[in-house]
């Protein structure tokens, strides 16, 4: 079942679900939150009180001409037309305030603009009546616009005089080109109806963001557009003044900013968690549930503190749902959250192509502490996050995923918002969500029942790396740590050269929980040669020592049973380094010859067709270029690639402590010098480089089994240097 939740959100949420027999409400809400909008979810916050938050469910907008229709910014917002439907007969009415809005142009062409050839593209056209006069901003600049894009504004009606149109705008870039994107900035009247056509360049079509910023003038004493506030409207600087350009003045002591980056993401078949999730709503059932598992990084960007207190919570192991002496906390219930929950911390929703949330997590609280700081000074007991700091929540938690249990196969986004109710003051209120591209594939079967050491996966002597998942329940168990409650993946493997071997899980973009690692002998059951929970710097998506790393002596010949198991419960997805023992020292080889001609396509690396984990590093000149990025002045790595299975692939180069570049990632087809590009990206949020949090690339292209494609690894605008490579081939 597909937890759905709309505007009927009310006051029994919280003060019913959440309260505990002695906890006493410090607001008392009507008997129904309600506004009866369907674009609003509806809460009782015990301090705030009924708080209406905007949400992206389906809706209607009463037109039949048009199809999956989205809320935004509060408004129903008409979706795609109806194929029976002219566009001017399937027009969308777009809220005052503007916003940003997606859409596809399919169908055929019934109006057309005068700065481009447009008559045979399909359009989309939208109805917005400003309530400020001066200069507005329209685009469709982004890469979520996926086409060549024309742009044109109409007045009075849909066939109207036009009042502006534009095709191409340097710099305003789509996934096609850095130019192909729209913008227009008409100079608009207050109260006047405005008909903004989303069109394309000569029969180009698809899905595309459309942005309308509307006028603002600072000093008339309304807030407009992208104003904070103006002239006295000091309600919207609840820290400080109104400046002088209608922004609100940062305080002397500063401003806490807080900015969520989604750190690692995977999906969790037939899972089993623990009762508190499904008392706190996380999820449907205690087992045979699908999760969608992530990990979330709130930094702490501002200028100064974000101070919460002391909970004054009681026990939360033996009260949980209590609400605390501090009305802004409760106790959580959930597996490995039994402490003090700060109340609508974040936000998780699950969004299909149309923008829908398919999917919104009941994950409302956090214990906000300085989990990822040189100086800590705040905990679960006395909460806030330093400037500069930043708390972790590993995708392996309680609660930390969606119940994505009955979701058809798909491509959504992930979206996270921290502070979606604005509870305390920032510096910067736009940065608040951060999205980033899911694929979820069709479903599997469970696994077989019966004990793992049943179906081990047979690696090779010379060992290498593999990913894997681990689901369903435990059969073994480790001595180093608590393992019985975690299910396991065994492999086999006979190594050829006797030594010291290594063995590890690290990797902070491919292992997404608390691993435990051990080695048995000769049978899968036998003697344990070998175990480890944690260890210092071998980093996974929870932790910058929760990957596991043994280095056990092994005989030539002799078959030994590698163990990948989860701590306390922990599992998902991870990936295993066997490195066998070198020998006998050979001499150091020779010093590589010169690069044949033909610049980096004439000596790829051929990788696995099931993918895997690879390192490397560019230099020297450039002799390849992507689409979607300057990378033309960047060296380029590259991979060749045959997977074995056809479906969704997943490429990126994050990692924050491996990949030290600002990467651009691309794939084409069939040849690596000519052939057609599948895909390419350049920036993706979440995926952390050494330096940003985005500067790391992703792309999820479809591939067929048995072809060949190359893998680029480029550089934007001169950028070269080391890179992790992750490559996932389709399940």
């Amino acid at each position: 079942m597909i937890r759905r939740f709309g505007a009927a959100l009310v006051c029994g949420l919280i003060l019913s679900a959440w309260m505990g027999s002695s906890a006493v409400a410090q607001v008392q809400c009507p008997n129904a939150c309600d506004d009866s909008n369907p674009c609003t979810d509806d809460l009782c916050d015990p301090d705030l009180g009924c708080v209406h938050a905007n949400n992206s469910m389906q809706c209607s907008d009463g037109n039949s001409c048009t199809t999956n229709d989205v809320c935004n910014a509060g408004t129903c917002v008409g979706g795609d037309r109806s194929s029976t439907c002219t566009a001017c007969n399937a027009v969308a009415n777009l809220p005052a305030q503007g916003g940003t809005f997606v859409g596809t142009t399919t169908g055929n062409s019934t109006i057309a603009g005068t700065c481009a050839s447009s008559d045979q593209a399909p359009e989309r056209v939208y109805r917005w009546v400003p309530t400020s006069s001066g200069v507005a901003t329209i685009s469709t600049c982004g890469l979520n616009t996926r086409f060549d894009t024309v742009v044109y504004v109409r007045t009075g009606s849909c066939t109207g005089t036009q009042l502006t149109c534009n095709d191409d705008t340097t710099g305003c870039l789509t996934t096609t080109s850095d130019h192909h994107g729209s913008k227009v900035t008409p100079t608009v009247v207050a109260g006047q109806a405005y008909y903004i056509v989303v069109d394309g360049y000569s029969r180009s079509s698809g899905a595309f963001s459309l942005s309308v910023q509307p006028p603002s003038t600072c000093g008339n004493g309304v807030r407009e557009g992208t104003e904070q506030c103006d002239s006295a409207d000091l309600g919207q600087c609840v820290a400080g003044p109104c400046s002088a350009q209608c922004t609100c003045a940062v305080p002397p002591a500063g401003l806490p900013d807080m900015s969520p980056i989604i750190t690692d993401w995977s999906i969790q078949r037939n899972a089993t968690v623990a009762a508190g999730d499904v008392s706190e709503g996380c999820a449907e059932s205690t087992t045979g549930v699908d999760l969608l598992r992530f990990g979330v990084q709130a930094n702490n960007l501002g200028t100064a503190d974000l101070v919460l207190g002391d909970p004054q919570c009681p026990n939360c192991i033996t009260h949980p749902l209590e609400i605390c002496g501090n009305q802004n906390f409760i106790c959580s219930p959930a597996q490995g959250h039994n402490h003090a929950h700060y109340n609508n911390y974040a936000r998780y929703e699950l969004l299909d192509a149309t923008g829908q949330a398919v999917v919104v997590g009941h994950k409302q609280g956090f214990c906000l502490a300085d989990s990822n700081c040189a100086h800590p000074q705040y905990s679960c007991s006395f909460q806030g996050i330093s400037a500069g700091c930043s708390d972790v929540y590993g995708s392996s938690l309680g609660c930390q995923y969606l119940d994505i249990t009955g979701l058809p196969a798909a491509n959504y986004v992930l979206r996270v918002t921290v502070d979606p109710f604005n509870r305390f003051v920032e510096l910067d209120e736009t940065n608040n969500a951060v999205t980033v591209p899911v694929t979820i594939p069709g479903s599997t079967p469970p696994p077989p029942t019966g004990d793992a050491c049943a179906t081990p996966t047979t690696i090779p002597a010379a060992g290498g790396s593999f990913t894997g998942t681990t689901a369903g329940s435990s059969t073994q168990s480790s001595s180093c740590a608590t393992t019985t409650n975690s299910p396991e993946k065994v492999f086999a493997w006979t190594p050829a050269v006797s030594g010291t071997a290594t063995i590890q899980t690290c990797g902070a973009a491919a292992t997404a929980f608390d691993t435990v690692l051990y080695m048995r002998s000769g049978t899968c059951t036998g003697s344990q040669v070998a175990c480890n929970d944690d260890t210092s710097g071998c980093a996974t998506g929870t932790s910058d020592h929760h990957g596991s790393r043994i280095t056990p002596a092994v005989t030539a010949g002799q078959t030994y049973y590698i163990l990948v198991d989860g701590y306390d419960g922990a599992n998902g997805n991870f990936n295993l380094s066997v490195t066998p023992p070198s020998g006998t020292t050979p001499p150091p080889p020779p010093p590589p010859p010169p690069p044949p001609p033909g610049g980096a396509c004439a000596a790829p690396t051929v990788i696995a067709g099931a993918g895997g984990v690879f390192t490397g590093t560019t230099s020297g000149t450039s002799s390849l270029s992507g689409t979607c990025a300057s990378s033309n002045t960047s060296p380029e790595k590259v991979f060749q690639w045959t997977p074995t299975r056809s479906g969704t692939a997943s490429i990126s180069t994050c990692g924050a402590t491996a990949t030290s570049y600002d990467t651009v990632v691309y794939l084409r087809s069939g040849a690596c010098s000519t052939g057609t590009q599948v895909a390419c990206n350049d920036d993706t949020a979440g995926c952390a480089t050494g330096t940003s949090d985005h500067h790391g690339s992703r792309i999820a292209p479809t591939v067929t089994a048995g072809q060949t494609y190359y893998i680029v690894v480029d550089g934007y605008g001169g950028a070269n240097g080391n890179f992790t490579l992750t490559v996932t081939g389709p399940p």
